[in-house]
């Protein structure tokens, strides 16, 4: 038996690309949302949208790309 309610709201541990222009990519991750500058890590510039959209978030808030091996501390942002 399953129980509980389904809902479309983020919690804690989720994140979500909600942008993604030429210069970098915007976050949104416990009510707050985060500019990632392809700038300061370039290892995302030539990520596909299917890499970018694959981010997580650390028990810590940390976000993480596995496939591009790329961590990135919320506190850099």
């Amino acid at each position: 038996m399953t129980t509980g309610t389904d809902t479309l709201t983020l919690t804690k541990n989720d994140v979500e690309v909600v942008h993604i222009s030429p210069f970098g990519l915007w976050l949104f991750s416990d009510d707050s949302e985060f500019f990632v500058s392809f700038t300061d890590y370039p290892d995302l510039l030539n990520a596909t949208v299917h890499q970018l959209n694959a981010v997580t978030v650390d028990s810590f808030g940390d976000f993480h790309w596995a496939e591009l091996d790329v961590d990135i501390e919320r506190d850099a942002l």
